[in-house]
């Protein structure tokens, strides 16, 4: 995803061009037969009629491919790997920007069409139409690739993580909403490692040890934080723990380290999962265990030593 906004950008300017060239050509035959230029921005009723109809078959156009793409490319993805993938769809700028602009073209198109009378022509909002119309053509291709780029399960993971990263960074700014905070985090976990497990049965190796990485690198980022978090913040709550007994989870809040069970146990139920069927993302599991065992910070801390 770090690459989305560059191509986005030359994506843009390359149907810019492609408008301008158009424009340009226009613009040249009204120089050639000495038509002003202000006649080419004047419509009277019939004229704007026939534009608007075919402003309207656009919009309709453009309204189609983009919710059409939308709504059969998100929910399948989101199905593949997680649900979560609905959640950040809606919340990304660009997808609901792009979204938003489409169903404005639509709704003004009718709205042109309603103040257009014999007697009258609505020229400011006939022109505020064009230009929203051809920006919305501009950012088609561009969006599509885009939302392509979204949709890779790698995008998914990354927002795992930073939205992970962010909550723990909150918790240990501030003391407030620390339940909030765990139960994101701990989801975080669960969304991962559900992805990975979703990997494997369908014999996606990579993507499976990519979410294996992932929970590996939640760890390491979980340790940097860890000595700056309130201790309010390891009364982890039972129901982030619905597989385990109220002692276990009780164990692991007296000895601060209900994140760690959360992600070993996590890990551990990726292994399950392949341990019959890829080898190579049990090996990836195993080896993450084993760096985690060994890190440092690990290793001075007896409980953590014993889990």
């Amino acid at each position: 995803m770090k690459g989305n906004a560059p191509t986005l950008a030359r994506g843009v300017l390359v149907m810019a061009a492609i408008l301008g060239v158009t424009a340009a050509a226009v613009l040249a035959d009204a120089l050639r037969t000495g038509v002003p230029l202000s006649r080419l921005a004047a419509f009277d009723a019939s004229e704007a009629r026939n534009l608007i109809n075919a402003f309207s078959r656009a919009g309709n156009q453009l309204v189609a491919v983009v919710f059409t793409t939308v709504s059969i490319a998100v929910p399948l993805t989101a199905n593949m790997y997680s649900l979560k993938f609905l959640e950040f769809f809606l919340k990304d700028r660009v997808n609901s920007g792009m979204l938003l602009l489409a169903a404005t073209v639509a709704l003004n198109t009718i709205l042109v069409q309603y103040a257009t009378k014999d007697d009258f022509v609505p020229m400011l909002a006939l022109n505020v139409h064009f230009a929203l119309l051809s920006l919305a053509f501009i950012l088609l291709f561009p969006y599509l690739y885009y939302l392509f780029r979204f949709l890779h399960p790698n995008t998914l993971l990354e927002r795992l993580a930073g939205e992970c990263t962010h909550h723990l960074a909150l918790a240990a700014r501030s003391p407030n909403d620390l339940a909030e905070h765990r139960r994101h985090v701990s989801e975080s976990f669960e969304h991962i490692a559900n992805i990975a497990v979703r990997s494997v049965d369908r014999l996606d190796r990579n993507t499976a040890i990519e979410s294996v990485h992932m929970l590996e690198t939640l760890a390491g980022r979980y340790q940097g934080v860890k000595p700056r978090l309130p201790a309010a913040w390891f009364e982890a709550e039972k129901e982030l723990f619905l597989s385990f007994s109220s002692a276990a989870v009780d164990e692991a809040n007296a000895s601060r380290s209900w994140v760690e069970m959360k992600l070993l146990s996590q890990l551990r139920q990726t292994l399950g999962s392949a341990v019959t069927r890829m080898h190579d993302v049990t090996s990836a599991v195993v080896k993450a265990l084993r760096r985690f065992a060994l890190a440092a910070t690990v290793r001075s801390d007896p409980r953590l030593r014993e889990l």
